[in-house]
């Protein structure tokens, strides 16, 4: 299946088939709860739920299709801007950022291609890669809720924390939640491709979710700076928690990007 050929219908009851699977887990129900009431919401495409996952899902996957086929003059300029922003201080991520360099270093064009074919092959209830990544998901989200109801706080780089998937649990708003789910679920995705492959090298690449999240957020940074992508994906992984977002990317790591990328590409 390509990208372009993905049906709205048939998409909509994968979709639904993730939303059952993990409406067990309460942060996840109240978002969904809130989006039907349509109370809350601030977004424009908060229309129903379904509508904006499937939406968000898609342009994710836009995200993800342009990670994996980057021209070499955006790879080189990304690079150099990353350098910038390790020079500088900005770098998000407190056990360092994976961005785009280190993506590139460990998967060739082949690799690339043959995990966005294999992303896009898998977005089906009837695979068994996305139930695995549907079960995988639920279990490790559900475990963090666990825990946050019995008053564990986990952060980075506790045993506990890394076994499970734990961010919903930090009072995100409805639409930054659906965000979190959707970007984890690929993420668990990308795991199961790579566990699957008949490739024992791919089978041994690292690609928890910082090898994932940082290049995915780097895409973020150029295509805003491109004026290239959905407002609402640039919007919620900017925005702190308290306002609405994930605060995986930061105004002032835009800026440089914005002020780096105009000099370079002069």
């Amino acid at each position: 299946m390509k990208f372009k050929d993905m049906k709205k219908d048939s998409f909509s009851r994968t979709l639904y088939y993730v939303i059952r699977n993990l409406d067990k887990i309460p942060e996840l129900s109240e978002a969904i709860r809130i989006f039907r009431s349509n109370k809350g919401i601030k977004s424009d495409f908060a229309y129903s739920p379904i509508d904006y996952i499937r939406i968000i899902f898609f342009d994710c996957l836009s995200i993800i299709r342009t990670l994996t086929s980057l021209s070499d003059s955006d790879l080189q300029l990304v690079k150099r801007i990353n350098k910038t922003r390790k020079v500088i201080g900005l770098e998000t991520n407190p056990l360092g950022h994976h961005g785009i360099d280190i993506f590139y270093s460990k998967l060739n064009k082949k690799d690339r291609n043959y995990y966005w074919q294999n992303l896009i092959s898998s977005l089906d209830v009837g695979n068994p890669i996305f139930k695995n990544a549907v079960n995988d998901l639920s279990n490790r989200m559900m475990f963090a809720s666990k825990l946050a109801a019995e008053g564990v706080v986990l952060t980075d780089g506790d045993p506990r924390a890394d076994k499970v998937i734990w961010g919903h649990t930090k009072g995100l708003k409805p639409e930054a939640t659906i965000h979190f789910v959707i970007c984890h679920l690929i993420d668990r995705l990308t795991s199961q491709i790579f566990q699957k492959s008949k490739n024992e090298r791919l089978n041994k690449i690292v690609l928890n979710k910082h090898y994932l999240f940082d290049p995915f957020g780097d895409v973020i940074f150029l295509l805003t700076t491109k004026n290239m992508i959905n407002p609402e994906i640039s919007l919620r992984w900017e925005l702190s928690r308290d306002k609405g977002g994930l605060g995986w990317n930061t105004p002032e790591e835009q800026q440089v990007f914005d002020e780096e990328y105009n000099k370079l590409s002069k």
